[in-house]
């Protein structure tokens, strides 16, 4: 009879050697779930150390400084040319650990040693790669890889909000020099159409009064000349 979920073939505990394929069955549920992998290694590692995949197809040690994310962890310790599992996601525990617990304290991928893990971000630039968080003190809940993008997305929107923010700031800058400028030469030109304005009525008066005092002054000749008909007439020769 086999269970209704995964199709996996039942067996009493009473039967003896029963834990054998227990064993076999709980390979079975995570190659189904999806968790593990079965890797072949490039060099010698250790349980739940941190691995990436090279270009010859197997996995080697990661290290953040290389820029190659970690995509998943070891299982058992294993030597080169071994056939291993190694963890994707989920949990990974180990009882020599003693991490500070909680979603404010990550677990990043070491960049100084060679598929460690450290509570110490690297620097940025660094490989800085985020595990996953620590949920005792010897168990790290694993987020992936995909964490490594959310983080460099972070980044890059920030700078680009930063940078255009920059930009506007500048374009209102601009405007308003536009602005005052344009207010400064309305003045100026205004004040020397004023000034213009001033000139030609000044001049204009200056006009009006010399052709007033030419006309005075024709008036008076005349006058004179009158009265000096007059005074020939009354003394005859």
């Amino acid at each position: 009879m086999a269970t209704t979920i995964h199709g996996l073939p039942t067996i009493d505990f009473s039967v003896a050697g029963w834990n054998g394929p227990h064993s076999t069955f709980l390979a079975m549920l995570d190659d189904l779930l999806y968790t593990n992998l079965v890797v072949t290694l490039g060099e010698a590692v250790s349980e739940n150390e941190a691995l990436y995949c090279h270009t010859d197809g197997k996995w080697y040690k990661a290290l953040g400084l290389n820029g190659i994310p970690a995509l998943a962890y070891a299982c058992a310790d294993g030597v080169l040319d071994d056939d291993i599992r190694a963890r994707i996601r989920g949990t990974i525990t180990d009882d020599s650990w003693s991490w500070t617990i909680g979603s404010a304290n990550p677990v990043w991928l070491s960049g100084i040693t060679a598929g460690a893990l450290t509570q110490v971000r690297p620097a940025v630039g660094a490989g800085e790669q985020l595990v996953g968080y620590p949920i005792t003190a010897t168990t790290i809940l694993l987020v992936g890889p995909s964490e490594l993008e959310v983080l460099e997305s972070s980044s890059s929107s920030s700078s680009s909000g930063s940078s255009s923010s920059s930009s506007r700031s500048s374009s209102s800058k601009s405007s308003s020099s536009s602005s005052s400028s344009l207010s400064s030469s309305s003045s100026s030109s205004s004040s020397s159409s004023l000034s213009s304005s001033s000139s030609s009525l000044s001049s204009s008066s200056s006009s009006s009064l010399s052709s007033s005092s030419s006309s005075s002054s024709l008036s008076s000749s005349s006058s004179s000349l009158s009265s000096s008909c007059s005074s020939s007439s009354s003394n005859p020769p």
